[in-house]
Formats: structure tokens, C-alpha cells, sequence
């Protein structure tokens, strides 16, 4: 809830039996410097890592019901506008880069700096070893995403997945990712596609025969600026995609 009181803060709910119930609100630890605080969120296991806009993010861990700060992350310029998680790695963003933090010994320790070409990073996601970025100003605002792979402490980029479609759909504004077994798949939110700015959403899958464009996902309801694509998510097969104009709302989709 980024525009709290405050400065902003994040809530935390658990599930059980089909319920969900509000655990914890963590407040934002420093009004006076840190601007919208829970701007980002991402969570895995008993980690969170919350981020604010330009402040940096901190990093929580949940003992019982209680969760503590236990680092902070700062940097230059919009860091902490979005960011994301696994169980040993934290990414916090900004539009130059991404910060990655790996956790040892019970600290997060940042390992490495990645700033794609351009800049524009507007969105990130992790799944196992791959990392995908979402550079929606990348190529006039046809937008890029660029697919890296760790090894040890470093990060390759892999691969660069892009439309053949001309305009600016500023493909990249969200990205997910998903991967099981030897398939990793992609999906890229690109909110101002098509000519009334519906927006759509692009499922890239890898195989062994490498990176292929596989579906395209729109809103067949859309008149004008729904911008299908302002926010993805990824489960296996199965997709929720957001929009930001008119209508409003989510849409799931199982992908082929």
C-alpha cells in the first residue's frame, strides 16, 4: 500500500482451509526519507523483500508471526521500483539495472550489477537459474526482453526476445517466468500493443530447440486503452494478466 499514510507500508496474509487472514504490517522504517514504501513486493518462503520508489527496498524474515528487518538495500536513482525473489537471490531494480543480493550465512550480500544496454528496466522475474528483464523503452518502445542464466555468482545473458510487429507496444513492462523440467516460459506484458492501446501479452517458451514466440493473449472485449499487460504472473501453464485503462481488472488464462 504504497500510498499510505506515512510513507507507505505492507501487508502480509497467510491461507488456510481457503481462507486468507492479515498476519503482520510492516511500516515504513524511515518516512522522512523513503518515498512510497511497498511499491514492490516479492516474497519466497519465510523472506520478503519490499521495495519503495527511489529509496531502495529492505529485506524481512518472519520468525512465528513477526518479521524482521534484516537488510537494506540502497542505491542510486529509482532503485527499489520493483524487485523480485528466490529462496537464495533478491533482485532489486531501477530503470539503469538490476542489483542481485545472494543470501549467506543469514545476510544478503549483493553479488552483482546487471545493466542491459539502454537501460529502461521496468520490470524483472527469477525462476530457479534464469533471470528475465523487461525493457519496455528498448528499440524506440517496442520494448526487449533479455533472459540471463547464473552460474556460480554470475549472470549471461542468453537470449533477447523481441516482436516482429512494428509500433511501440513497450513489450517487457511486466515479465514472468516460469520453468519446469527442461521448458522455461516467458510471459511479457506489453500494455500499449495494437492500435487503440488494448495491450496484450506474449508467451516465449525454450525448449531444446531454443527461444520461439508461442502465443499472444489479448482482451477480444476491448474498445480503447484497456492496457492488457500492465501486470503478469506465471504459474506452470496458467496465467494472470492485468490491465490499467478503462475496465480495469484480470484476466486468467491456461496458455498452450
Amino acid at each position: 500500500a504504497d500510498f499510505a499514510k506515512n510513507g507507505g507500508v505492507a501487508y502480509i496474509f497467510t491461507g488456510s482451509a481457503g481462507h486468507w487472514n492479515l498476519q503482520a504490517s510492516i511500516p515504513n522504517p524511515d518516512p522522512s526519507s523513503i518515498r512510497r514504501f511497498g511499491r514492490s513486493v516479492a516474497i519466497s518462503g519465510n523472506s520478503v523483500v519490499i521495495g519503495s520508489y527511489g529509496g531502495g527496498a529492505g529485506i524481512y524474515s518472519r520468525s512465528g508471526s513477526s518479521w524482521t528487518l534484516q537488510d537494506a538495500v540502497t542505491g542510486p536513482g529509482s532503485i527499489g521500483s520493483f524487485v523480485a525473489m528466490s529462496p537464495s537471490s533478491v533482485i532489486v531494480g531501477s530503470l539503469s539495472g538490476v542489483y542481485i543480493y545472494l543470501s549467506s550465512g543469514g545476510t544478503w550480500q549483493r553479488r552483482a550489477v546487471i545493466a542491459p544496454r539502454g537501460g529502461g528496466v521496468n520490470s524483472a522475474a527469477m525462476s530457479g537459474s534464469v533471470l528475465v528483464l523487461g525493457a519496455p523503452l528498448a528499440r524506440n518502445s517496442a520494448g526487449a526482453v533479455f533472459v540471463y542464466s547464473r552460474s556460480g555468482n554470475s549472470w549471461h545473458r542468453t537470449a533477447k526476445l523481441s516482436l516482429s510487429s512494428h509500433g511501440k507496444p513497450e513489450l517487457g513492462f511486466a515479465v514472468a517466468v516460469s520453468t519446469i523440467k527442461t521448458t522455461t516460459r516467458v510471459l511479457a506484458g506489453a500494455p500499449f500493443a495494437g492500435r487503440n492501446k488494448c495491450g496484450a501479452a506474449y508467451e516465449f517458451v525454450h525448449a531444446r530447440a531454443g527461444w520461439r514466440e508461442k502465443a499472444t493473449v489479448v482482451d477480444p472485449g476491448c474498445k480503447r486503452n484497456d492496457n492488457l499487460g500492465w501486470s503478469v504472473a506465471l504459474g506452470g501453464k496458467y496465467a494472470i494478466i492485468g490491465t490499467s485503462g478503462n475496465r480495469g481488472g484480470a484476466y486468467a488464462q491456461k496458455l498452450p
